[in-house]
């Protein structure tokens, strides 16, 4: 059924920052800024067949405690994409990526919730150059950029390397 390369892999974590956290070893990845007052569920899975990677993960999050009686902020942030490995024509990725996120914002003087959401979809070609496409949609807000980056691979070691390149964005 598959090829002679198949491999699975997952991963799964609940994460809980109280209000007044203290870091031991720097600040862990969370959706809000601060990274505190959060409970956060995390999904990622990643299946390779042959010379293809498929990729998915899901970040949900919302605040512990209300602060000041305000509504509680929350969100998500969801993933996705598929990479193709070819020796002779390259590396070619396609990604999607969501992200929607409820804050307060006031109208009035008022406090009231509002859901942001963002769209992104990524195309990358790399063989001798990297050519990356990406737009980004703001919705219920008609906005939308789009970024063209073409660079040169990574050159010189695994800890040092060099790396030139151009980027336009719209």
């Amino acid at each position: 059924m598959f090829g002679d390369e198949f491999e699975l892999k997952w991963l799964a974590q609940i994460r809980y920052l109280p209000a007044k956290w203290e870091s031991v070893l720097g600040t862990p990845f969370c959706g809000f800024v601060k990274g505190e007052n959060e409970i956060d569920f995390y999904l990622a899975v990643r299946q390779k067949i042959d010379n293809i990677i498929i990729f998915s993960w899901a970040d949900l999050y919302c605040e512990v405690q209300s602060i000041n009686a305000a509504p509680m902020k929350r969100g998500e942030d969801f993933m996705s994409g598929i990479r193709w490995n070819n020796t002779m024509a390259g590396d070619l990725e396609f990604l999607y990526q969501k992200k929607d996120k409820i804050e307060m914002n006031y109208l009035n003087g008022l406090p009231r919730l509002q859901m942001y959401i963002k769209n992104y979809y990524s195309f990358t070609l790399q063989n001798i150059m990297v050519l990356k496409w990406k737009t980004i949609l703001l919705e219920g807000q008609d906005e939308k950029g789009s970024l063209l980056q073409i660079q040169t691979p990574k050159m010189g070691t695994k800890k040092y390397y060099i790396l030139a390149g151009i980027i336009y964005f719209d």
